[in-house]
């Protein structure tokens, strides 16, 4: 049966599968076997940056599959580069032949950074394209090189790898939208998922605790920070809460707005993306040294911080560092989506602390009224008890007129004498209501 009959099994196969990291292990091995190569890669263009990362590989060595360092072409350089940037196939029978590769292109150049020829017989290397729907955007590089038994590819060799790679053009896009949705998916029950730590009444520390260690874990980063306006001088910022770093650098690590990553985003209420550890350098920032000592890699790489907001006012920041990959190849670094997400959820964060200082506030107008009452509660007693005091005074006087008025009937008028005293000891017993 020819060889170029498309759609046998493995070909379905590779056509249905939507996991990415999946579907470049069945393209490399299904051209493997299909061409009788020694190796087979392929590698996808990163939309960030342009350049072109391996993805999926059947290794240099027998069980080794993708490398743990990030493998990438600029387009142009190297084999792989010059095929991206033509959108070209390209077929060699030697690539240590430099004279081959001058009459193929002038700016052919094998730059031997990722290669499954050195380490198996075989010096023929093809490679093609991957091409967009449209034809106008070089999506990938499949390539294979190191024919079995020192033979050459030949022109059915590229016919049968560009129809793959046509394959793999309408698998990419079916699983570049699978795992967008999935991607969306996973940040929304992150997101549901830490709200349930956003409580108003908890102790604000507590809070801010629970919410870096599940915002580390769900974005995958080596630490995640927050830092907050000093009560006292808001031009003072304090880290308030830090995972996947010492506690003690909690309360210690400070900056003044404007001051460092921290204090620009503060300063200006934007956002900032790193994703290269020599960036760092132009921010001058004072505490990058100290926090990758702590860090499990040693190394501060990248960056994201976003402003936590509410309304024109800035209360503080909530910042990642070190993106960790979710697999081999993938990237290290924060994206776009990353920072949408993180924005999401630094506005519910902005609210819960508002929400915290507003029952605070509250709080001490309790406290303050409760006072208040203690006070006016003090006045009322004290008439009550002037008033309890005077009540016992006022039945004696009327008990001694009483006795004073039946003295009279009885004995008469009192004499000049008697009346001076009775006048003597009246004011003894005052007159009080």
């Amino acid at each position: 049966m020819n060889r170029m009959a498309g759609f046998d099994r493995e070909l379905l196969r590779i056509y249905s599968e939507l996991d990415r990291d999946r579907l470049m292990a069945l393209v490399v091995r299904y051209a493997c076997d299909r061409l009788g190569a020694s190796g087979s890669s392929v590698f996808l263009r990163d939309d960030i940056t342009g350049r072109y990362v391996l993805r999926g590989t059947t290794g240099l060595l027998e069980g080794v599959t993708m490398p743990a360092e990030r493998i990438e072409y600029e387009p142009g350089e190297g084999l792989t580069g010059w095929v991206a940037k033509h959108g070209q196939p390209l077929r060699i029978a030697n690539v240590k032949d430099s004279g081959e590769l001058r009459r193929i292109a002038e700016d052919l150049v094998w730059s031997r950074k990722y290669s499954e020829i050195s380490a198996k017989p075989g010096r023929a290397y093809l490679g093609v394209p991957i091409l967009s729907r449209d034809g106008a955007t070089v999506l990938g590089v499949l390539r294979v090189s190191g024919k079995a038994e020192g033979g050459q590819f030949d022109e059915q060799d590229e016919a049968l790898l560009s129809h793959v790679a046509a394959m793999v053009n309408i698998a990419i896009e079916n699983s570049q939208r699978y795992e967008r949705e999935k991607r969306r998916a996973r940040y929304f029950r992150l997101l549901l998922d830490i709200s349930s730590e956003l409580d108003p009444r908890r102790p604000i520390a507590e809070m801010l605790q629970a919410v870096v260690d599940r915002v580390r874990e769900g974005f995958r980063t080596e630490g995640c920070q927050v830092y907050l306006r000093a009560e006292e001088n808001s031009n003072h910022i304090v880290l308030r809460a830090a995972s996947g770093l010492p506690e003690t650098l909690v309360g210690e690590l400070t900056c003044e707005a404007g001051e460092g990553l921290t204090g620009h985003i503060v300063c200006t209420g934007t956002a900032v993306q790193i994703r290269e550890a020599a960036a760092l350098a132009d921010w001058h920032d004072p505490h990058v040294a100290e926090v990758a000592s702590h860090l499990p890699s040693g190394v501060y790489r990248s960056f994201l911080g976003v402003p936590l907001r509410l309304g024109d006012e800035t209360l503080g920041t909530l910042e990642l560092i070190n993106k960790i990959p979710s697999a081999p190849g993938h990237r290290d670094w924060f994206t776009d989506d990353d920072e949408e997400y993180l924005r999401l959820l630094s506005t519910a964060i902005g609210g819960v602390l508002e929400g915290a200082r507003y029952l605070k506030a509250l709080n001490d107008v309790g406290v303050t009224a409760m006072r208040m009452q203690r006070v006016a509660s003090f006045g009322t007693l004290a008439q009550r008890i002037r008033h309890e005091v005077a009540n016992p005074l006022a039945v004696a006087r009327l008990a001694l007129a009483n006795l004073r008025s039946d003295l009279r009937d009885v004995l008469g008028p009192l004499s000049d004498q008697e009346e001076s005293e009775a006048e003597v000891t009246a004011p003894l017993v005052p007159e009080h209501s």
